[in-house]
Protein backbone atom coordinates (compact mmCIF):
# COMPACT_ATOMS: atom_id res chain seq x y z
CA UNK A 1 0.00 0.00 0.00
CA UNK A 2 2.83 2.35 0.92
CA UNK A 3 4.60 1.64 -2.39
CA UNK A 4 1.35 2.19 -4.29
CA UNK A 5 0.91 5.62 -2.70
CA UNK A 6 4.49 6.53 -3.55
CA UNK A 7 3.99 5.38 -7.15
CA UNK A 8 0.82 7.47 -7.50
CA UNK A 9 2.62 10.47 -5.98
CA UNK A 10 5.47 9.97 -8.46
CA UNK A 11 3.00 9.90 -11.35
CA UNK A 12 1.44 13.09 -10.02
CA UNK A 13 4.83 14.84 -9.92
CA UNK A 14 5.82 13.76 -13.43
CA UNK A 15 2.43 14.76 -14.80
CA UNK A 16 2.66 18.13 -13.07
CA UNK A 17 6.15 18.65 -14.50
CA UNK A 18 4.88 18.27 -18.07
CA UNK A 19 2.36 21.13 -17.93
CA UNK A 20 4.52 23.01 -20.41
CA UNK A 21 7.34 22.13 -22.76
CA UNK A 22 10.55 24.13 -23.06
CA UNK A 23 12.22 24.38 -26.46
CA UNK A 24 15.38 26.38 -27.22
CA UNK A 25 16.49 27.58 -30.64
CA UNK A 26 19.38 29.74 -31.81
CA UNK A 27 18.08 32.57 -33.93
CA UNK A 28 18.95 32.66 -37.62
CA UNK A 29 17.47 35.50 -39.65
CA UNK A 30 17.94 33.52 -42.87
CA UNK A 31 16.14 30.40 -41.68
CA UNK A 32 12.63 30.10 -40.18
CA UNK A 33 12.15 27.97 -37.06
CA UNK A 34 9.44 25.30 -37.04
CA UNK A 35 7.30 25.55 -33.91
CA UNK A 36 4.34 23.59 -32.54
CA UNK A 37 2.08 25.64 -30.27
CA UNK A 38 -0.58 24.38 -27.93
CA UNK A 39 -4.05 25.02 -29.29
CA UNK A 40 -5.61 24.89 -25.83
CA UNK A 41 -3.21 26.91 -23.64
CA UNK A 42 -1.20 30.07 -24.00
CA UNK A 43 2.36 29.75 -25.35
CA UNK A 44 5.31 31.82 -24.19
CA UNK A 45 8.18 33.25 -26.26
CA UNK A 46 11.29 34.52 -24.48
CA UNK A 47 14.63 35.79 -25.79
CA UNK A 48 17.73 34.83 -23.83
CA UNK A 49 19.74 37.89 -22.71
CA UNK A 50 17.24 40.15 -24.48
CA UNK A 51 13.49 40.68 -24.84
CA UNK A 52 10.69 40.54 -27.38
CA UNK A 53 10.05 43.98 -28.87
CA UNK A 54 7.35 43.15 -31.41
CA UNK A 55 5.58 40.18 -32.98
CA UNK A 56 3.85 40.28 -36.33
CA UNK A 57 1.26 37.63 -37.20
CA UNK A 58 -2.23 36.97 -38.55
CA UNK A 59 -4.76 38.25 -36.00
CA UNK A 60 -7.28 35.72 -37.28
CA UNK A 61 -5.11 32.95 -35.84
CA UNK A 62 -3.25 34.51 -32.92
CA UNK A 63 -3.87 36.58 -29.82
CA UNK A 64 -0.52 38.16 -28.95
CA UNK A 65 0.43 40.05 -25.79
CA UNK A 66 3.91 41.27 -24.83
CA UNK A 67 4.67 41.77 -21.15
CA UNK A 68 6.75 44.97 -20.93
CA UNK A 69 8.08 43.97 -17.51
CA UNK A 70 9.61 40.61 -18.46
CA UNK A 71 10.00 41.13 -22.20
CA UNK A 72 8.20 37.82 -22.79
CA UNK A 73 5.46 37.36 -25.37
CA UNK A 74 2.35 35.26 -24.81
CA UNK A 75 0.59 33.76 -27.80
CA UNK A 76 -2.84 32.11 -27.77
CA UNK A 77 -3.90 30.15 -30.84
CA UNK A 78 -7.47 31.08 -31.84
CA UNK A 79 -8.11 28.18 -34.19
CA UNK A 80 -6.40 25.00 -35.36
CA UNK A 81 -3.38 25.58 -37.58
CA UNK A 82 -2.60 22.61 -39.76
CA UNK A 83 -0.59 24.44 -42.40
CA UNK A 84 2.32 26.57 -41.12
CA UNK A 85 1.60 30.25 -40.53
CA UNK A 86 4.39 32.76 -40.04
CA UNK A 87 4.98 34.69 -36.83
CA UNK A 88 7.79 37.24 -37.03
CA UNK A 89 9.60 38.06 -33.79
CA UNK A 90 11.62 41.26 -33.42
CA UNK A 91 13.92 41.44 -30.39
CA UNK A 92 14.98 44.56 -28.49
CA UNK A 93 18.43 44.24 -30.05
CA UNK A 94 16.83 44.20 -33.51
CA UNK A 95 17.26 40.53 -34.35
CA UNK A 96 14.41 39.30 -36.53
CA UNK A 97 13.27 35.69 -36.50
CA UNK A 98 10.47 34.05 -38.47
CA UNK A 99 8.57 31.18 -36.88
CA UNK A 100 6.59 28.63 -38.89
CA UNK A 101 3.77 27.76 -36.52
CA UNK A 102 1.32 24.88 -36.45
CA UNK A 103 -0.90 23.93 -33.52
CA UNK A 104 -1.60 20.64 -31.79
CA UNK A 105 -3.23 19.22 -28.70
CA UNK A 106 -0.11 19.55 -26.53
CA UNK A 107 0.82 21.31 -23.27
CA UNK A 108 1.70 24.99 -23.30
CA UNK A 109 4.88 25.66 -25.24
CA UNK A 110 7.74 27.77 -23.84
CA UNK A 111 9.98 28.83 -26.72
CA UNK A 112 13.36 30.35 -25.79
CA UNK A 113 15.19 32.11 -28.61
CA UNK A 114 18.93 32.66 -28.33
CA UNK A 115 20.48 35.44 -30.33
CA UNK A 116 23.44 34.28 -32.41
CA UNK A 117 26.48 35.90 -30.80
CA UNK A 118 28.91 34.46 -33.37
CA UNK A 119 28.99 37.64 -35.47
CA UNK A 120 29.40 39.81 -32.37
CA UNK A 121 32.19 37.56 -31.11
CA UNK A 122 33.96 37.87 -34.48
CA UNK A 123 33.71 41.67 -34.31
CA UNK A 124 35.00 41.74 -30.73
CA UNK A 125 37.79 39.34 -31.63
CA UNK A 126 38.81 41.49 -34.61
CA UNK A 127 38.71 44.59 -32.43
CA UNK A 128 40.83 42.89 -29.77
CA UNK A 129 43.43 41.86 -32.36
CA UNK A 130 43.41 45.37 -33.84
CA UNK A 131 43.75 46.95 -30.39
CA UNK A 132 46.63 44.66 -29.39
CA UNK A 133 48.47 45.28 -32.66
CA UNK A 134 47.99 49.04 -32.35
CA UNK A 135 49.26 49.12 -28.77
CA UNK A 136 52.35 47.10 -29.74
CA UNK A 137 52.96 49.40 -32.70
CA UNK A 138 52.77 52.57 -30.57
CA UNK A 139 54.90 51.05 -27.81
CA UNK A 140 57.65 50.24 -30.31
CA UNK A 141 57.74 53.87 -31.41
CA UNK A 142 57.67 55.21 -27.84
CA UNK A 143 60.57 52.88 -27.02
CA UNK A 144 62.59 54.32 -29.94
CA UNK A 145 62.29 51.09 -31.92
CA UNK A 146 61.45 50.75 -35.59
CA UNK A 147 57.95 49.23 -35.98
CA UNK A 148 57.66 45.96 -37.87
CA UNK A 149 57.10 46.59 -41.57
CA UNK A 150 58.55 50.12 -41.49
CA UNK A 151 61.96 51.65 -42.10
CA UNK A 152 63.53 54.81 -40.72
CA UNK A 153 63.72 57.90 -42.89
CA UNK A 154 65.70 61.12 -42.66
CA UNK A 155 64.04 63.84 -40.61
CA UNK A 156 65.85 66.72 -42.32
CA UNK A 157 63.40 68.82 -44.30
CA UNK A 158 60.27 67.17 -42.91
CA UNK A 159 57.27 69.32 -42.07
CA UNK A 160 56.87 70.55 -38.50
CA UNK A 161 53.33 71.44 -37.35
CA UNK A 162 52.82 75.17 -36.92
CA UNK A 163 51.43 75.46 -33.39
CA UNK A 164 50.59 78.65 -31.50
CA UNK A 165 52.78 80.00 -28.71
CA UNK A 166 53.81 78.89 -26.15
CA UNK A 167 53.95 75.45 -27.81
CA UNK A 168 57.26 74.35 -29.29
CA UNK A 169 57.53 71.42 -31.70
CA UNK A 170 60.55 69.28 -32.50
CA UNK A 171 60.61 66.30 -34.87
CA UNK A 172 62.54 63.41 -33.35
CA UNK A 173 61.84 60.35 -35.55
CA UNK A 174 60.30 59.37 -38.87
CA UNK A 175 59.33 56.01 -40.37
CA UNK A 176 57.78 54.93 -43.63
CA UNK A 177 56.56 52.00 -45.66
CA UNK A 178 55.11 51.83 -49.14
CA UNK A 179 51.87 53.62 -48.27
CA UNK A 180 52.35 55.55 -45.01
CA UNK A 181 54.69 57.97 -43.27
CA UNK A 182 54.91 58.07 -39.47
CA UNK A 183 56.25 61.30 -37.98
CA UNK A 184 57.13 61.51 -34.29
CA UNK A 185 57.26 64.90 -32.62
CA UNK A 186 57.93 66.24 -29.16
CA UNK A 187 55.57 69.06 -28.23
CA UNK A 188 56.61 71.23 -25.29
CA UNK A 189 54.68 73.84 -23.35
CA UNK A 190 57.16 76.67 -22.76
CA UNK A 191 54.57 78.82 -21.02
CA UNK A 192 53.57 79.19 -17.38
CA UNK A 193 50.03 77.79 -17.54
CA UNK A 194 48.61 74.37 -18.41
CA UNK A 195 47.43 73.74 -21.97
CA UNK A 196 44.96 71.09 -23.15
CA UNK A 197 45.90 69.54 -26.49
CA UNK A 198 43.50 67.94 -28.95
CA UNK A 199 44.44 65.59 -31.76
CA UNK A 200 42.32 67.78 -34.05
CA UNK A 201 45.01 70.46 -33.71
CA UNK A 202 47.35 68.31 -35.80
CA UNK A 203 44.87 67.01 -38.37
CA UNK A 204 45.36 68.13 -41.96
CA UNK A 205 43.94 66.83 -45.23
CA UNK A 206 46.62 64.16 -45.63
CA UNK A 207 46.58 62.95 -42.00
CA UNK A 208 45.33 59.43 -41.29
CA UNK A 209 45.44 59.56 -37.51
CA UNK A 210 47.09 61.32 -34.57
CA UNK A 211 48.27 59.87 -31.26
CA UNK A 212 49.15 61.91 -28.16
CA UNK A 213 50.55 60.17 -25.10
CA UNK A 214 48.98 62.92 -22.96
CA UNK A 215 46.42 65.65 -23.54
CA UNK A 216 47.19 68.10 -20.76
CA UNK A 217 50.52 69.89 -20.83
CA UNK A 218 51.56 71.58 -17.63
CA UNK A 219 54.11 74.40 -17.74
CA UNK A 220 57.48 73.24 -19.15
CA UNK A 221 56.15 69.72 -19.79
CA UNK A 222 56.29 67.88 -23.10
CA UNK A 223 54.30 65.14 -24.84
CA UNK A 224 54.98 62.79 -27.72
CA UNK A 225 52.83 63.30 -30.79
CA UNK A 226 52.73 60.60 -33.49
CA UNK A 227 51.18 61.53 -36.83
CA UNK A 228 50.36 59.14 -39.67
CA UNK A 229 50.13 60.65 -43.15
CA UNK A 230 49.45 59.27 -46.60
CA UNK A 231 52.73 58.44 -48.31
CA UNK A 232 54.04 61.25 -50.47
CA UNK A 233 57.33 62.90 -51.23
CA UNK A 234 58.17 65.48 -48.57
Amino acid sequence: MKYRKFFLFFLFLTSFGSIYGVVEHTMDEKKPIDVIFSKNSHNRIAVSQSSVEKIFGDENFFNIWIDPTTGNAFVKVKRDITNPITLTVVTSSRFIQDLYVISDDIPSEHLILKEDSHEEEEIMSSFSIFHTTTVEFLNQILENKTPLGYRKREIIGLTIPDLPNPLETEIIQAFENSYESILVYKVKNSGTASIVLSSDTFKKNDVNWVFLNAHELKAKEGVICIISTFKREM
